[in-house]
């Protein structure tokens, strides 16, 4: 595989993030995915984008836990 199949553009990253090439924009700029710069431009790494589901994936599982949690102290009450 050529590294650069590894390096996405803000519209190639929103397209696998089923997002618009803006939200990736601001994303980067609030830090909540990484980019790097090659050249005049900059370029999102699909590692950093595997990453940001699997963040996403962790926090979702915690959300299901607390739920479940509440619901059971709220049964045994």
């Amino acid at each position: 595989m050529n590294p650069r199949d590894d390096l996405l553009t803000y519209a190639e990253a929103a397209a696998v993030l089923g997002k618009k090439p803006r939200t990736v924009e601001r994303w980067v700029r609030d830090g909540v995915i990484a980019a790097i710069k090659v050249g005049a431009s900059r370029r999102i790494e699909r590692r950093e984008l595997d990453d940001y589901f699997a963040r996403r994936r962790a926090e979702a599982n915690r959300e299901r836990a607390a739920a479940a949690k509440a619901r059971k102290r709220g049964a045994a009450a």
